[in-house]
């Protein structure tokens, strides 16, 4: 690893080592610089920075917690007496930070049943393991439809190179072809004859089948389709396939977001050495539901018409409107502040109205 300071020309992909001010912006401590911080370190006058450059062999600080749940469950069914706690499965940790924990209940456990939980966990390999992330090359292709914007791919490579990047990799290089079979079938040829150690591709339009042109142009360069679909939302679109030993993946449209989403899980672990087959991503819906995302601007009940309403549904409110009202309201002479008429109506009704109106939850006035 290189240490020290760095030219801001060169400093793209570097983990800054102090908080940098430009501007009204702030980069933090421990910040892995993009293209576009760049941009803004420069446009502030910035011309080094002081931070660290992986080198092929370093490891990044952070991994993933590896382990088999059917064991741990195994162990913590033995008695009530003795019990471990672990984070979930493939939780990404960083040093320092507690991995499990093991309590005996009681202020005794049974000699027979320490006996049994250290013979379950010790059997062939460890109960539990931090799998480090380790750098590799990674080709990026992405295509284009008539219509698509540079700035669109422009910013998908800074992203995915910045997801890349923080498992300790690196995007060596990227092609942008037409969304044809036959283009993306070359660009997967010159980038696993390039030395690429896996291949990323991000159509301008999603994957939709495995006869679509993305698995189409893997399958016409030689390589083979193992799996298409997750049960993860956002990332249902994720394609797993292979050219020789090198992994090629067909990304969700997802995944040009920063936003957690199933592609994520799978890069993780990958990067981790730990094998993602198709029954590993089968197995990933427990959980798979994340959050919502900006495409979908309403939450799913919402947008289904006549689901019920919050006394129905068991949730709790969200509040639409909060109007804090402190004070006398002397300024406002005679008229309380609330009432104080805005185009002829007064304020708080005015509020009250539009919230309504927009079928929202209930205002609080304070």
């Amino acid at each position: 690893m290189n240490f020290g300071d760095i030219a801001v020309a060169d400093a793209k992909g570097a983990i800054l080592a102090h908080r940098v001010r430009c501007g009204k912006t702030t980069l933090k401590k421990g910040r892995i610089l993009s293209a576009e911080d760049i941009e803004t370190l420069q446009a502030a006058g910035v011309e080094t920075i002081t931070g660290a450059q992986l080198e092929t062999g370093d490891v990044g600080e952070d991994g993933l917690v590896d382990y088999d749940p059917v064991r741990l469950h195994a162990l913590n069914l033995i008695d009530e007496s003795a019990t471990v706690a672990l984070l979930p499965p493939y939780a990404q940790v960083s040093p320092r930070q507690m991995v499990g924990t093991v309590k005996i209940i009681p202020f005794a456990a049974p000699e027979s049943v320490v006996a049994a939980c250290e013979a379950i966990a010790s059997q062939t390999s460890p109960l539990v393991r931090v799998a480090p992330y380790r750098g590799r090359s990674v080709g990026l292709i992405q295509t284009r439809l008539p219509g698509t914007k540079e700035s669109v791919l422009d910013k998908t490579t800074d992203v995915l190179s910045q997801r890349v990047t923080a498992l300790g990799g690196t995007v060596a290089e990227e092609r942008r072809c037409g969304h044809a079979t036959d283009e993306i079938e070359q660009a997967i040829r010159a980038l696993t004859q390039s030395g690429s150690a896996m291949v990323l591709i991000i159509g301008a339009s999603a994957i939709t089948d495995r006869r679509d042109v993305i698995p189409a142009g893997i399958i016409q360069a030689g390589g083979t389709v193992d799996h298409f679909g997750m049960p993860v939302d956002p990332g249902n679109l994720l394609l797993m396939g292979h050219v020789g030993d090198i992994p090629v993946a067909g990304l969700p449209g997802c995944a040009r977001s920063p936003k957690l989403n199933g592609f994520d899980w799978v890069l993780q672990r990958m990067f981790a050495d730990i094998p993602v087959r198709r029954e590993d991503i089968m197995a990933m819906g427990a959980g798979g539901l994340l959050k919502e995302i900006p495409a979908r601007p309403l939450p799913r009940a919402e947008a289904i018409e006549g689901s019920p309403d919050e006394d129905d549904s068991g949730r709790a409110p969200r509040i639409a409107a909060i109007i804090l009202a402190a004070g006398q309201s002397r300024r406002m002479g005679a008229t309380n502040k609330l009432l104080a008429e805005i185009d002829g109506c007064a304020m708080v009704n005015r509020v009250v109205d539009t919230v309504r109106a927009s079928k929202a939850d209930p205002i609080m006035v304070v």
